[in-house]
């Protein structure tokens, strides 16, 4: 219950004592609170001594503190005779920080006043004690920095229409003893975050937030790390549920710096809330220009890239910059390589690399040779694998088809076109596969490359002579421009390796005995001693048959005494040695 005063009621005289102005009445010994002199902190207690005299502080008048700008904090936790509270008491009161009210309401006071605390933009918490059942029309209005409200009483106080403005509902924290009262109730419903009053509120200071990576690679997709919170009070980490946070993440898909944010959950023991930042670093981006390969004279194709590298099912589509593709070739260039260049293309989520890509001109294939007789032919099919354009080395070929030659080939070292020589370097992709008039062939010291199946199914191979010192790599074989990659078995796949000799440069028999797919021909022999080898075939077959047709037995006659046999053929061998 209050009490009406008038003005006839104050006829004593007015006294300030600390910054305060009071009116005091000797009759009952009682005193008002009327003015200030804006002070900086003000303490009521429930009485007031001046000349000697105690007074008991009854009433805080309306408007008493209004505008007091200097004014930080109010203690009214020792008012206990307080009986009356006026309206607007500190309105405006900008720099108002701090108000404690007592413990327990005094006497009859259970409201706090129209206005109270209007415009006190500094006041961030507020304890409002139990018994009030009470809170005036724009108590709190325009209190911008209010973001703690906590109340005792467990019924909820009845409200003016204006007693919060509606920054407040949003974002204070109301701290209630039954929340379920304060949510069903009108107007109390409207502030978004109540609280068990025993919910301990843990300071954002003191909250660790650990993310499982801070640096993660662009996907395309939202990336959301794990988290663990830890609370550190007194030196001690205190691990923090899931279940009491909620967790939000921003700008989580793009390349740049994402957020982890985390809010309260209802019904929990803690109020949590902080953030976090993390990475998201460009995906790697791969674009390359690819190979080509024409012939001379025809027209340049249109070159396209591939992409390598892109996430999520994108395509080019999210590149800010398409790629420029671009060639010096034209139709009339010469044969050689040319250079496909891939540039400047760009993308907000990838780091790029270009890969340039080559154009291989090729001269039209020709062919060489031709009848020698009419048991063997030379004739073979040739193409330039490099026509030296770019002032890098001699011209060169490979032999591309030699299905046409018969009995014993020598590849050449070097053959003409268009006045030019080019030397054979490389045996293309199946060159003689198949030829069964094949007998002998001779691989000058030029070649470098043999393509797969080259000499595949050549059954009637007797002889091969390679003047290639360091044997040639067949376990994976390819040939530029004219190549395919094999795993080597494949090159002399049906050649009788029982009887087919193989002859190779002087020193470098052992060489070719380890070497893959060399070392599976029984006969290796060095060059120098081939036309041994080849009288002890001729005079062991003459022995074995009897047949001298072709043969002049003399040239095999080693001992002179007109007759070829078995001692001749013992003194040929003697010669390997």
């Amino acid at each position: 219950m209050f009490v009406l005063l008038t003005a006839a009621t104050f006829v004593n005289a007015q006294t300030l004592i600390d910054g305060v102005k009071y009116l005091l009445n000797p009759e009952y010994n009682d005193a008002t609170v009327i003015g200030n002199d804006n002070p900086e902190n003000v303490v009521i207690n429930d009485y007031v001594t001046y000349d000697n005299n105690d007074y008991w502080i009854t009433t805080i008048a309306d408007r008493a503190f209004k505008g007091a700008t200097n004014l930080k904090s109010v203690d009214l936790s020792n008012a206990s005779t307080l009986m009356y509270l006026g309206n607007a008491i500190f309105a405006n009161c900008s720099n108002l920080e701090n108000v404690i009210f007592p413990d327990e309401l005094p006497n009859d006071i259970n409201e706090i006043p129209d206005s109270m605390f209007y415009g006190c933009s500094a006041l961030s918490t507020i304890q409002i004690p139990e018994g009030m059942s009470t809170i005036g029309d724009y108590a709190f209005n325009n209190c911008s920095n209010l973001k703690t409200i906590t109340i005792y009483s467990s019924d909820p106080p009845s409200l003016g229409e204006n007693t919060f403005s509606d920054d407040i509902y949003e974002q204070a924290s109301l701290y209630v003893t039954d929340v379920n009262k304060y949510k069903n109730r009108d107007i109390w419903s409207s502030f978004k975050k109540i609280y068990s009053i025993n919910t301990i509120v843990l300071p954002t200071e003191e909250l660790v937030i650990t993310l499982e990576h801070e640096t993660y690679t662009y996907t395309g997709s939202e990336i959301k790390p794990g988290i663990t919170v830890k609370w550190i009070k007194d030196e001690q980490e205190i691990p923090i549920d899931a279940d009491e946070y909620t967790v939000s993440y921003t700008n989580n898909i793009n390349v740049g710096e994402a957020t982890v944010t985390l809010t309260d959950k209802e019904g929990g023991n803690y109020i949590v809330s902080g953030s976090k930042t993390f990475t998201i670093d460009k995906a790697a981006l791969t674009i390359s220009a690819g190979n080509y390969e024409i012939f001379y004279g025809e027209a340049i194709p249109e070159f396209t890239v591939s992409y390598d590298g892109f996430v999520n099912n994108e395509t080019e589509a999210v590149l800010t910059q398409k790629p420029i593709v671009s060639c010096k070739a034209t139709a009339i260039s010469k044969a050689g390589e040319y250079t496909i260049n891939v540039y400047g293309a760009e993308a907000a989520n990838y780091n790029i690399t270009h890969i340039n890509g080559k154009l291989v001109i090729l001269s039209i294939a020709f062919i060489s040779g031709g009848n020698t007789s009419d048991e063997e032919d030379d004739a073979a099919t040739y193409q330039i694998t490099y026509n030296g354009s770019n002032g890098e080395g001699l011209p060169t070929v490979a032999i591309t088809d030699g299905n046409d030659v018969s009995g014993a080939f020598a590849i050449p070292e070097q053959v003409q076109y268009s006045g030019n020589s080019y030397y054979v370097t490389e045996i293309g992709l199946g060159a003689f596969e198949n030829n069964k008039y094949l007998t002998d062939v001779v691989i000058p010291s030029p070649i470098s490359g043999i393509g797969d199946k080259a000499f595949k199914g050549c059954k009637n191979l007797q002889s091969i002579t390679v003047y290639v010192t360091t044997p040639i790599n067949l376990y994976n074989v390819s040939t530029r421009g004219v190549g395919t990659m094999g795993n080597g078995s494949s090159v002399f796949e049906g050649v009788d390796k029982k009887t087919c000799f193989l002859y190779v440069p002087d020193g470098s028999v052992d060489l070719y005995k380890a070497a893959p797919v060399w070392n599976e021909f029984i006969n290796i022999f060095p060059v120098s001693k081939r036309d041994i080898v080849k009288s002890i075939k001729i005079i062991t077959d003459y022995i074995m048959t009897g047949n001298s047709d072709g043969i002049n037995l003399d040239d095999f006659d080693q001992n002179g005494d007109d007759k070829v046999n078995v001692v001749d053929l013992v003194l040929t061998i003697n010669k390997l040695k």
